[in-house]
């Protein structure tokens, strides 16, 4: 018994907490304040959403199908690198120049 009275007499170091700590622990662990801050991210959303119709928006339209063009291509009567008098003939295709 004498060895307890003993050990429990004897200097300890004393365990300490910056104020900081101890208030974040409190602020961490406190329900009260916890509901309190779901209410603000709650209300904070509301702002978000009423504004979003300020908001710039994205549309898009897409389709996919076939397409047949039938289109005629007129060959013209000399290309345009050939020198001048230098005659040119297809076979087989017209020119609206001859």
């Amino acid at each position: 018994m004498a060895a307890i009275a003993l050990t429990a007499l004897l200097p300890r170091n004393a365990l300490s907490e910056t104020m900081e700590a101890a208030l974040a622990k409190a602020y961490e662990n406190n329900p009260q304040l916890n509901a309190q801050r779901a209410i603000v991210r709650q209300s904070d959303e509301g702002v978000s959403q009423a504004l979003s119709g300020y908001r710039p928006t994205i549309t898009g339209n897409a389709s996919i199908g076939r397409e047949y063009t039938n289109t005629k291509q007129e060959i013209p009567p000399t290309p345009p690198l050939l020198p001048a008098g230098a005659a040119f003939a297809a076979k087989g295709l017209s020119s609206p120049y001859s």
